[in-house]
């Protein structure tokens, strides 16, 4: 990796835009829509500026150019000015270590994590581009088309976050479907039922044994485990429809199956569902 980072990172033809980040950091997770927007705007109107990643666990890391303790963090190395020393600057848009309480022995695990008495909040698309414009020296500017790209990148990346927030609460009630089907088996529940009602059950594809329930359960999880990868490793600018449809394919198996009203019989309180309808593509 040291000769790849050298190579395109620390090119003193081109100002490099870096996010270092790691698989399980929540605050990354919820940051790279928004990155690969800034990649994708950037590249359409400003050819000097690069943007790439580097998941620190799987590379070496140099800690004179990076030496940031937590993820992500975001740097931009900018190409020298001319007749300088010809050594790139190096700017920090994400500083955990200026928000942080002195001697926090952690990082914060969310993209709201409180920090003493501040909060650290995901950057925004417009607050990406600013940064990188500053950060680069004023090499580039913000123009009319720029902004309003940004913007309504920001649009889209505000549906992107809402969908990830509701995967997560999916994932909460597929946990509880198991939890059900482990308390009280399909046999148990509508073994007592009279014959017409567990042909009802039937016809409303209602899983009424053990072997059915647990397939549903596993169709459940593929399903939110693909909205959740989509979103964390895909997503960015023109992905909000798609995002959208996974969302409404997990809608509809719980509806189809009834896993909420499954978990309520069983432990005889209302499961949560995540109302699918207030994701709303706004493009």
């Amino acid at each position: 990796m040291t000769d790849s980072f050298d190579e395109l990172v620390l090119d003193p033809a081109v100002d490099f835009m870096l996010l270092c980040y790691t698989p399980r950091c929540d605050v990354c997770k919820a940051l790279a829509p928004r990155y690969r927007m800034l990649a994708t705007l950037l590249a359409r109107h400003v050819a000097s500026v690069r943007v790439g990643g580097l998941n620190i666990l799987d590379n070496d890391r140099d800690t004179a150019w990076l030496p940031e303790k937590w993820t992500p963090s975001i740097r931009m190395f900018a190409a020298p000015a001319a007749g300088g020393s010809g050594v790139k600057g190096a700017a920090t848009l994400l500083d955990y270590d200026a928000l942080l309480p002195e001697g926090a022995a952690a990082p914060p695990t969310s993209a709201a994590a409180a920090a003493g008495n501040r909060t650290i909040v995901v950057p925004t698309v417009p607050e990406l581009v600013a940064f990188a414009a500053t950060a680069a020296g004023r090499r580039f500017d913000v123009t009319p088309e720029l902004a309003r790209d940004a913007a309504l990148a920001e649009e889209e990346a505000g549906i992107i976050e809402q969908a990830y927030e509701q995967v997560l609460q999916y994932m909460q009630l597929w946990a509880a479907y198991n939890d059900a089907i482990t308390a009280l088996p399909a046999e148990t529940l509508y073994g007592a039922a009279t014959a017409e009602q567990r042909a009802a059950a039937a016809s409303q594809s209602i899983p009424t044994t053990r072997t059915g329930e647990a397939r549903a359960a596993k169709e459940l999880k593929e399903a939110i485990m693909a909205a959740h990868k989509y979103i964390v490793s895909e997503a960015g600018a023109g992905c909000a429809e798609r995002v959208i449809s996974l969302l409404e394919r997990i809608a509809r198996h719980v509806q189809r199956r009834h896993i909420a009203e499954r978990i309520t019989a069983t432990f005889e309180e209302e499961a949560a569902v995540p109302p699918v309808a207030s994701v709303q593509n706004n493009k």
